[in-house]
């Protein structure tokens, strides 16, 4: 009997020192719980998660207020007013010196492309003026060197006509277009003239005689016989050059003969290219 009184006297300390550390153990627990989660329900918990202003938000309420800092707002760097020292004053120098330099560079290249193109212009003008008077001096020249007289005056005769080529180079593709007309004094022919037979090529220095035939008397105070044509051919330069000649008729009264001389007008040469 006088055990069981000892007995229950040390269950009371021994359980109440149990329940005490078993709560001081569930109150360190919720105290480390609220330092490393805050406490929210389900649906806070899903607005945090879904929307991160919210957890912006959140956590700004969280913070503690200690641990904020202020800073003065920062403003913009001044610019520092420039200072015009020596350096800036000869890199200005240097600047306007290449600005200078290129500017004449220029001026002196289109000057010189000027004068040279001018230059190039005058010497093709001489090239073309040189090959032009080579052409001159050596091309063709063909026309009627003489008309001899040996036939009467009072009857039908036969005017013998001789073409000279007095150029360099062969005349080439002739034609001899001509006619005798007795035309009366002061007056102007009038007939067309036709094509004599001959056809080909005269050498340089060279002659072709063809005939013309006149009927006819003619009273020689009153008449002129005029004899007029062109001749027609070609220079090796392949070009068309042509020459008109006029005569007429002058009777010499002592010998009964006479000969051609050439009519005031209708007797030219073609100013075409050699």
């Amino acid at each position: 009997m006088p055990s069981l009184p000892s007995q229950s006297s040390d269950e009371p300390p021994s359980l109440l020192r149990t329940l005490g550390v078993v709560f001081s153990g569930v109150l360190f627990g919720l105290f480390l719980s609220k330092l490393q989660t805050p406490v929210s329900d389900s649906h806070s918990s899903d607005e945090t998660q879904n929307n991160p202003t919210y957890k912006r938000r959140d956590r700004d309420e969280f913070t503690d207020v200690s641990f904020r800092t202020r800073l003065p707002p920062v403003e913009p760097p001044q610019a520092s007013p420039h200072h015009y020292d020596a350096n800036d004053e000869r890199r200005d120098r240097y600047n306007r010196g290449i600005f200078w330099l290129q500017l004449l560079t220029l001026i002196a290249l289109v000057v010189y492309a000027t004068f040279t193109y001018g230059l190039l212009c005058e010497t093709r003008k001489s090239v073309q003026q040189a090959d032009n008077n080579f052409r001159v001096d050596q091309r063709a020249w063909v026309t009627i060197s003489d008309i001899p007289v040996d036939s009467k005056k009072d009857s039908d005769w036969t005017v013998p006509l001789v073409f000279k080529n007095t150029g360099r180079t062969p005349a080439k593709n002739f034609t001899i277009k001509v006619v005798g007309e007795p035309v009366a004094k002061g007056r102007k022919t009038t007939l067309e003239e036709h094509i004599l037979p001959g056809h080909g090529v005269i050498a340089p220095e060279g002659t072709f005689h063809s005939n013309l035939n006149v009927s006819g008397s003619y009273d020689w105070n009153t008449v002129d016989l005029v004899i007029h044509g062109r001749v027609n051919y070609d220079s090796i330069f392949k070009q068309v050059h042509w020459t008109n000649f006029c005569y007429y008729f002058v009777p010499d009264n002592r010998t009964g003969k006479g000969g051609f001389a050439p009519c005031e007008t209708g007797n030219d040469t073609d100013n075409n290219p050699p």
